[in-house]
């Protein structure tokens, strides 16, 4: 199984979780991530670059985990988009004006 993190999971981990207290999960995260089962995206990548020092340093060494979308992936994520239950929640978010991303292309083909 593959795990994909956004960018608050990544923020969470550390600012709840600090290496030097919670060493076994860290041992444990940092296996999950040497065997690729632990992934992310460049767009969390980014966000991380304004997060705290820790993190960034963090991701800045782990770039690997952050990559680029493939064609598959943006299949699968257009898909989502187009069911019903997920159009009724970005719509209700816009007229709410919340903060979702401008559309834009995510995924490279």
């Amino acid at each position: 199984m593959k795990y994909v993190f956004d960018t608050g999971p990544f923020v969470s981990l550390f600012t709840n979780f600090y290496p030097s207290t919670f060493v076994t999960l860290w041992k444990n995260f940092d296996t999950l991530i040497a065997q690729g089962k632990i992934a992310s995206t460049r767009e969390a990548f980014r966000e991380i670059e304004d997060q705290d020092d820790e993190l960034r340093k963090w991701a800045r060494s782990h770039k690997a985990v952050f990559t680029t979308p493939g064609a598959k992936e943006g299949k699968f994520v257009a898909r989502i988009y187009s069911l019903a239950p997920s159009r009724r929640i970005t719509g209700a978010a816009r007229r709410r004006r919340c903060a979702l991303p401008a559309r834009r292309r995510l995924f490279s083909t």
